[in-house]
């Protein structure tokens, strides 16, 4: 399973949401006043597994946004390689939220990489 944490400031919360809900079309979204939760999961022939990915939006703060990205379920066999797949779906998603950021104007804090 692998986590990236990102903080971004100056954000357009409803902008955001609603373009990660668009790019990414989760099978499951919750939603109450300050958090928003979106799961997906997709089939990888490379690995030949699902790999679940959660998406946690911390809206809690007025001007800044704190994002984490969890994808796991992609190892395969009886020793759990993944052949890349879970870093390389965070990579995706991070790589669309930073384009997002640059689109608009938005700065990222910080981004951190847990394995």
């Amino acid at each position: 399973m692998i986590t990236t944490e990102i903080n971004i400031t100056g954000v357009n919360k409803e902008l955001l949401t609603k373009s990660l809900e668009k790019e990414y079309g989760c099978e499951y979204t919750f939603s109450s006043k300050d958090i928003l939760v979106m799961i997906r999961e997709e089939f990888y022939f490379r690995i030949s597994s699902n790999l679940l990915t959660t998406i946690i939006l911390d809206l809690s703060n007025e001007d800044t946004c704190h994002i984490e990205i969890t994808s796991g379920g992609g190892a395969y066999g009886i020793i759990g390689i993944d052949w890349g797949a879970e870093g390389s779906n965070n990579k995706k998603i991070v790589k669309f939220i930073k384009k997002l950021c640059e689109d608009n104007k938005w700065e990222i804090e910080n981004i951190t990489n847990n394995e």
